[in-house]
């Protein structure tokens, strides 16, 4: 199974004859807006919670995100089947997965391991997208999230899966990794 940031348990869960159900922070939801207000909220209160480092790296950084299509394609999947066989689940399913990518790039900005980071998105092959003057590029594909610098082109993964805190201080422990890991390009 492919690697994904999962920073909240997203799942949708399909009752026999009571219509779909989705959960978020251990809730369950019968809709889909339901489910997003409380990911928003569960979002804004680890947000709340994550200080700036004492470890700051600098720099700029441009964080990839897949798009919306992308997502759809190459990251709701588990063995050679789709995710949800539904419309509303497949776009609950992007919708969830993208706000995770954006709470991290959130969480890198507002820990401030770099001086300034802008986002974008990526339609597939993240690592090959040109850094320009950005002396970072951190980007999420379907196997995790990497960095790469402007001095080294060789990406380095996050590897957060054998973190095991939870909560606020798993995320800080995983935006401490990102300056790790972009320190760790920078001696070399």
């Amino acid at each position: 199974m492919k690697l994904h940031l999962c920073i909240f348990i997203v799942i949708a869960l399909f009752v026999s004859g009571c219509g779909p159900r989705y959960r978020i922070g251990g809730e369950t939801f019968s809709s889909t807006s339901e489910a997003l207000t409380k990911q928003q909220e569960l979002m804004s209160l680890y947000l709340a919670e994550i200080t700036p480092t004492d470890n700051h790296v600098g720099g700029t950084s441009l964080i990839l995100i897949p798009s919306d299509v992308e997502i759809q394609n190459h990251y709701l999947r588990h063995g050679n089947v789709a995710y949800g066989p539904k419309k509303e689940d497949i776009d609950w399913l992007v919708t969830t997965t993208k706000n995770n990518y954006l709470f991290t790039a959130d969480s890198i900005r507002k820990r401030e391991i770099f001086d300034s980071i802008f986002v974008d998105l990526h339609n597939g092959n993240p690592s090959s997208y040109p850094g320009g003057e950005y002396d970072f590029v951190v980007y999420v594909d379907v196997d995790g999230w990497y960095i790469k610098s402007k001095n080294n082109s060789r990406a380095l993964r996050v590897p957060f899966e054998n973190i095991k805190l939870s909560g606020t201080p798993r995320h800080i422990a995983i935006l401490d990794l990102f300056s790790q890991q972009a320190r760790e390009l920078n001696i070399k």
